[in-house]
């Protein structure tokens, strides 16, 4: 049998409300407790009851990703089955409904059910009229519901639903900190984490388990301390000693509505550290043959200076676009591969670029003038920052700039982000 926490027995013994919901930092093992313990006791405990059984989360491969697999491996195939046909699981000898809750259009998969257990994960990701919808879901007098987050901002729906229970609502809130499952993670994870997060809106939220509103700088680390990160770049290979391993470009297309920009970066050996290298901001109207010359002018000159081939990821919202600079990179036989690129939540690109600058793995180059100035002054929406974090593109910062910056890494930033933790052989795995 797992061994669980103090935290985890506590919940254990206590979750008996109608809603019952662990929220806090990462890696506290809020799921884990629930994986091996509450939802297979749920599950058996209402065996043969009337209603029905739903396993939510964001979508259905979340659900697979987070839960289903990390059951099987320990409870096997015959008990923990696979999501076929009509969203439908088996599960300990019951059938389980596994429903993703992103969009509103779910709620016709479980309109007019009884539900006799629910488990909700990932809960403050999901559509709120989702949510909304199950509370008239739960009618059995033996009906209850499981459920884990990350906090969010203050204002966020789920926030004041927790806040409702001083009205009445029969529920039962834990709150982790990371040092909740310290004997299961150990001292060296965490404290490397910490690190890794420190001076970020990340820190109150994934390592203290706070529920606060983004606000202000996305990028106070760089903001507050320029001079830590911006470098020369002969000086910078020479005395670091270091070497370029690959080059990326990111383009950002900003027709009718600001500049197109073109960003190039690049990492070092083993992703250690990432490198703002050169940019390029279009300012006027161009025509698509005459943004292809740019583009290509500026990687040909790239590769003669780097001698590495170029990656470069386009922004999705012309296709055609980035199609003329493929074919036009072809022509010119350039050592080059263009696509689009395959965005990663704007949150998950901040979060990255701020892991990287408090461990000292980002540098820029003084250069990059306008990238600079983006990264100084990029922040957060704060009308919009209410279910998620939103960054603001109201004109006050060249938000293209650090768009293409962005775009230009996002399809490493799994290898950026374990590259941090493999530092220390004795760091387990981690995405936020």
């Amino acid at each position: 049998m797992p061994k669980f926490t103090k935290k985890q027995n506590e919940y254990i013994r206590n979750a008996n409300a109608r809603w019952n919901l662990k929220t806090g930092a990462v890696r506290s093992g809020k799921s884990y407790v629930d994986m091996f313990h509450m939802i297979p006791m749920r599950i058996r405990e209402r065996a043969r009851k009337e209603g029905l059984i739903f396993i939510m989360g964001v979508t259905e491969s979340t659900i697979e990703r987070n839960l289903l697999d990390p059951m099987r491996k320990v409870f096997g195939d015959s008990l923990i089955g696979r999501i076929g046909k009509n969203n439908k699981c088996r599960l300990f000898g019951e059938t389980v409904y596994c429903i993703g809750a992103e969009k509103i259009s779910q709620i016709s998969k479980i309109q007019g059910n009884s539900t006799k257990y629910l488990y909700c994960d990932e809960l403050a990701k999901w559509n709120k009229e989702v949510f909304n919808f199950l509370k008239t879901r739960l009618d059995k007098p033996y009906s209850l519901c499981d459920a884990t987050c990350n906090p969010e901002g203050r204002k966020h729906w789920l926030k004041k639903f927790i806040d409702s229970k001083k009205d009445g609502i029969d529920l039962y809130v834990q709150t982790y900190r990371i040092e909740d499952n310290a004997e299961n993670l150990g001292a060296d994870f965490i404290e490397n984490l910490k690190k890794e997060l420190f001076g970020t809106i990340a820190y109150d939220k994934l390592i203290e388990g706070r529920w606060i509103q983004s606000s202000g700088l996305c990028f106070p680390l760089f903001a507050n301390d320029n001079k830590r990160y911006i470098n020369d770049l002969d000086s910078y290979l020479t005395e670091s000693q270091q070497q370029l391993a690959r080059v990326y470009c990111g383009i950002d297309y900003g027709f009718g509505e600001g500049k197109t920009c073109m960003v190039l970066t690049a990492v070092t050996k083993n992703y250690k550290t990432l490198i703002a290298l050169e940019e390029k901001s279009i300012e006027k109207e161009i025509n698509p043959a005459q943004l292809e010359n740019i583009y290509c002018d500026f990687i040909e000159k790239a590769f003669k200076k780097y001698h590495l081939p170029i990656y470069a990821f386009a922004d999705t919202s012309d296709q055609i676009l980035t199609k003329g600079l493929s074919n036009e990179s072809k022509v010119r036989r350039l050592q080059a591969v263009t696509i689009s690129v395959t965005k990663v939540e704007i949150v998950d690109r901040i979060a990255i670029i701020n892991k990287l600058l408090a461990t000292d793995r980002f540098k820029i180059m003084n250069n990059c003038k306008e990238l600079i100035g983006g990264l100084n002054d990029a922040s957060y929406d704060e009308e919009k920052s209410i279910d998620k974090d939103v960054r603001s593109k109201d004109g006050s910062y060249n938000d293209h700039i650090v768009d293409g910056f962005e775009y230009s890494f996002s399809h490493i930033i799994n290898q950026l982000e374990n590259a941090s933790l493999h530092r220390n052989k004795n760091l387990k795995s981690f995405v936020i």
